[in-house]
Formats: C-alpha cells, sequence, structure tokens
C-alpha cells in the first residue's frame, strides 16, 4: 500500500479523502445499529447531522472526477459514486464492490473483472460493461479529468458481455488493479450528453451514481443526500444525511 500512496500529493488527497468517508460512514453504520443487545434507551433516528469540520469549507460541486476542494470532498463523493472494488482501511483488505471477482492474465498483460449483477444507476437504469469502458474511454479523452493516475497504466478498455470487462494494460503492474478498482464509475447515458469542458461541470443539479445515497439539494450551507431505495447493497438505517458548512 506505501507505493500506491507515497509518490504524490493527489494521492495523499486521494487516501484523506477516502479516510474521510469511512469516517462519514462509519457514523452511518452505527447508526445502522447492526447489534440485536443494545442497550441504548435513547430515541432512535433516521437522520444523521454531520456539524462543520476544521478543513475548509463543503464540498463545492459532484464531478467524481474534479473535486479536490477540501481532503473531505472526496470521500463525500463515495456517498454516490462507486468503483470496481475498493480498499477497506479499517482491516486492510481489498474487497469487491462493482465488480465481485477479478483475474490477471498469465502474463500480466490483462486485468478482467467480472460485474455484480443486477445494479441499477439511481435513475433506475442498468449498470453494464459499456459504462466501465465508457468511463475510462473519457478519462482518455480528456485527461484533465484523471486525477487518480489510472491513464498510464490503461491501454485498451473491452467488454466481451454486459457483465465482463478486461483492461489491456501498457505493461504488467500490480498497482493496476488498485488505480482501476478505485476509480469512480460513471454512467454512460447520462455523461454521455454533456458538452464543454468537463473539469468545470459541477454536476450538481442531479448526479447519478450506484452508491447507497441520493442527493436531494445542495447549497454552499447545507447538503441533503437521502438513501438511494434501489441501491444493490443492505439498505442503510440512515435515510438522511445532512451536512452542514
Amino acid at each position: 500500500m506505501r507505493s500506491y500512496l507515497a509518490s504524490s500529493p493527489r494521492r495523499h488527497r486521494f487516501a484523506f479523502g477516502l479516510v474521510s468517508l469511512l469516517l462519514l460512514l462509519g457514523l452511518v453504520l452505527t447508526a445502522c445499529g447492526g447489534g440485536s443487545s443494545s442497550s441504548s434507551s435513547g430515541p432512535k433516528t433516521d437522520t444523521l447531522n454531520v456539524l462543520p469540520a476544521p478543513n475548509g469549507p463543503n464540498v463545492d460541486n459532484f464531478n467524481p472526477f474534479f473535486n479536490y476542494n477540501t481532503p473531505a470532498a472526496w470521500g463525500s463523493q463515495g456517498l454516490l459514486y462507486e468503483g470496481l472494488y475498493r480498499t477497506n482501511l479499517y482491516t486492510g483488505n481489498y474487497e469487491p464492490w462493482l465488480a465481485t471477482s477479478y483475474e490477471f492474465s498469465s502474463d500480466g498483460s490483462q486485468l478482467t473483472f467480472h460485474l455484480r449483477p443486477n445494479v441499477k444507476w439511481n435513475d433506475g437504469q442498468p449498470f453494464t460493461s459499456a459504462d466501465v469502458k465508457f468511463t475510462f474511454d473519457l478519462l482518455k479523452a480528456h485527461p484533465a479529468l484523471d486525477q487518480g493516475g489510472v491513464l498510464p497504466l490503461v491501454k485498451d478498455v473491452a467488454t466481451p458481455d454486459d457483465q465482463t470487462v478486461t483492461f489491456t494494460l501498457t505493461g504488467p503492474n500490480s498497482t493496476a488493479l488498485f488505480y482501476i478498482g478505485q476509480t469512480y464509475i460513471v454512467p454512460q447515458h447520462v455523461w454521455s450528453t454533456i458538452s464543454g469542458d468537463l473539469t468545470k461541470f459541477t454536476n450538481d443539479k442531479n448526479p447519478v451514481g450506484t452508491g447507497p445515497y441520493k442527493l436531494r439539494s445542495f447549497s454552499p450551507d447545507l447538503i441533503i443526500y437521502d438513501v438511494n431505495p434501489s441501491y444493490w447493497g443492505s439498505q442503510p438505517a440512515v435515510k438522511h444525511i445532512y451536512v452542514y458548512s
């Protein structure tokens, strides 16, 4: 892991953002109350209020590729967007997310992911390998969006079927799994309609993702997330998150 994060400031920001996300999601999971033996006698609530943190202003846009205005910005995006795999910073394990498994070719030149079935975007459209290919083709067409540094590792992306995506690498590289797996995937049916400078696209009207929450409203002072009813994973007990600036 050290070799992934020690080489550039933006990767430090990436790691810090992931920590921020895990802290926020940790609060959500705590509020979910997974245990049945809780002795708490306090009132239950399905709303989480997140008070201002001393790390600067709130998130100012919901473009998952170009949002480094605060250390927490990347983390907050994880409520809306997801990658193929994720690093669990509590356990250190690399966990399947939008993909269920992966394998490298025998010569290390290709990395294939098998996608999780029956995943939908929060607007009801199906998530497929075409979205994964589109995301990486989008980064290639707009290199300024590649804040995670994945482009130098990827030569080509192929989709043998709707549930399989194969990355041809520029060379054998074990870190490709980390960089490719952590990249947020965006919906082709939405992002293919966007024109202009994508680094200035704030995506704050109705961001479409596969994550556990949807954006209800956004202002410089308050962001409100509601649970995504079509989320592929377990439904969080916390149905609403209010993030104050």
